[in-house]
Order: C-alpha cells, then sequence, then structure tokens
C-alpha cells in the first residue's frame, strides 16, 4: 500500500543520478494523494547542490551536468539555502514535467509558472526522487510563454545521455502541458494564486536524505 505523506510533513525532494544524491531540497506537504502532490519551497529551506554547481550555472549548464561526461563524473554535495522565491510545485504520478508557482517571498507578487521537465517521480523513504531532463517552459501571469534550454535538451539528445523512451516521454508531456495551458486547467486557472504557506520557521532536509 502507498503511503501517502500528511499536510505539513517536511520532506527531502531530490533528484537522483546514477542511484546517488545528485541535489536535494527541504520541501513541506501541502497536498498529497493518489492523484496529485503539492509541494512548498519557501526561502530558508535547507538544500544540498554539487559543490560547484552555482559557478557552473553561469556557463553552459544550469545544472552543471554534461551527459556525455555522465559516467566519469563525481561530485560532492555542498549545503546552502533556498532564497528569494516561493514555490508550489504540483507532481502526479507518471507526468515527465513538475509545474512550478512561483511567488517573490517579501512582496507576495505573483511572478508566474515555471514547467520543469524531469523524470517521473518515485517515492522515497524520505520524499520524492526524479531527475532534471533540462528543458523548461517558462509561463508568465498572463500565460505567455516560451521554451527555456532548448539548446541544453538537445544536446543532451545529442550526446546520448537521454534514453529513448525519456525523449518520448518529454515529448508527449509538451503537448500535454501546452493543451493544459490552452485550456486554462489547473493549475493554471488561478485556484492557488492566493495560497499563503502555514510555515514560519525555515524547514531542514530528513537526517536520512543522502541514503539511496
Amino acid at each position: 500500500m502507498t503511503k501517502f505523506w500528511s499536510a505539513g510533513d517536511t520532506v527531502a525532494l531530490r533528484g537522483m543520478f546514477r542511484n546517488r544524491v545528485w541535489l536535494a531540497q527541504a520541501v513541506s506537504i501541502v497536498k498529497d494523494d493518489a492523484f496529485e502532490t503539492v509541494l512548498s519551497l519557501l526561502p530558508g529551506a535547507q538544500c544540498f547542490y554539487p559543490e560547484g554547481l552555482f559557478r557552473r550555472a553561469k556557463g553552459d549548464h544550469s545544472l552543471g551536468l554534461r551527459w556525455q561526461e555522465a559516467n566519469r563524473l563525481d561530485w560532492t554535495l555542498q549545503e546552502t539555502y533556498w532564497k528569494h522565491n516561493r514555490f508550489l510545485i504540483f507532481l502526479r504520478p507518471n507526468n515527465y514535467y513538475a509545474t512550478f508557482l512561483v511567488w517573490h517571498h517579501q512582496t507576495n507578487e505573483f511572478l508566474g509558472y515555471y514547467v520543469n521537465f524531469q523524470l517521473p517521480y518515485v517515492r522515497s523513504h524520505v520524499g520524492f526522487d526524479s531527475l532534471d531532463l533540462d528543458l523548461d517552459l517558462v509561463i508568465k501571469p498572463n500565460l505567455e510563454w516560451h521554451w527555456k534550454d532548448e539548446d541544453h535538451f538537445n544536446e543532451a539528445i545529442a550526446d546520448r545521455g537521454l534514453l529513448p523512451h525519456w525523449i518520448t516521454g518529454v515529448e508527449k508531456a509538451k503537448t500535454e502541458v501546452l493543451n493544459q495551458l490552452a485550456a486554462i486547467e489547473s493549475p493554471y486557472n488561478s485556484e492557488w494564486l492566493n495560497w499563503l504557506p502555514d510555515a514560519i520557521e525555515p524547514v531542514r532536509l530528513p537526517l536520512s536524505y543522502s541514503r539511496p
């Protein structure tokens, strides 16, 4: 039987690569059921990223992950904290994407939506695991949109770092997301725009977050 988390629980949202933690973020459960999971990521939340990630983020790859070097890659996790914006993250089973609602935390200004194309999530002993597949969709509050990092996604395909069924999953997901957006389906229908977090204190990752 699937274990569902309770609202208010702190869990780890992890990127997993080669059965190791590539990154981890402390998030809180807003909703978790068989149909949909909603997570909040707030400023001050504890995070771990590969050492040097933020320097590499200014270069060619936002994740610093070159797929042609994947089998030789090694990394050390570095502790940091989430800053500035607050996110609501929507996950659904078997989807090759997660949908983010983004606010500037101090001003409460709604900044828009962000769709991260990724592997379908897997439930873990500490939360939820996936892996970013480079492609993103940036959506303004008025629902105008543009693709982000298409060149990285195409490079990952050329590097043969993405499995064929991952590519197929992303292509199907692109159509699904654009259809949702055109129909103004949830979460694009404003039902969550007035959401505010209950938590005040920054959240920390479960102690066992680094265990596969």
